[in-house]
């Protein structure tokens, strides 16, 4: 099983008076962003093996009203052994 999945997001500058007066966005909003990440696995009878490569291109980005950037680059890998 693999598979890449494209994130994106537009630009949210249409701020409601909450999202005005929320010090964690900026007066103009927060920009919009595209992300990739690619998924991988292998099943067998006794083991799963999943990985993952998120933000391949290393985009610097938020979620609209988070306060914090998300991460960078990242790898990670799961084994589960089936007893």
């Amino acid at each position: 099983m693999q598979k890449i999945v494209l994130l994106f997001i537009s630009k949210q500058n249409r701020l409601a008076k909450g999202d005005i007066d929320d010090n964690r966005i900026g007066a103009n909003g927060t920009a919009g962003w595209q992300v990739f990440n690619f998924y991988g696995g292998y099943k067998a009878s006794y083991f799963n093996i999943n990985a993952g490569l998120q933000n391949l291109l290393n985009k610097d980005y938020r979620t609209h009203g988070s306060g914090i950037n998300a991460l960078g680059r990242s790898v990670w890998l799961s084994i589960a052994i089936k007893l």
